[in-house]
């Protein structure tokens, strides 16, 4: 089960649109929360937010790989964009 979760994540990217100033810095942070969100739209609905390992929220446009553990002994990364809103 866990196998299979781990190779569908290992496809999937999330797009999180997020308010910039005219610096295209963030106002505020993306945090695990919203990228769970996002991928419980795709269909993940078996994730919980300790599953992903977010080191920090993120704090900048751009593309970020974020891991997730959907057991010990599996673990598969995200590529999660971050785009103004």
């Amino acid at each position: 089960e866990a196998k299979k979760l781990g190779a569908k994540l290992k496809d999937a990217s999330v797009t999180i649109r997020a308010k910039t100033s005219e610096a295209e810095s963030l106002y505020g942070s993306v945090n695990a929360a919203q990228i769970l969100a996002a991928l419980k739209e795709q269909g993940f609905a078996s994730l919980e937010e300790s599953m992903l390992q977010l080191e920090a929220p993120i704090k900048a446009l751009g593309t970020y790989d974020v891991p997730v553990k959907v057991h010990p002994d599996v673990t598969e990364t995200v590529k999660v964009w971050v785009v103004a809103e």
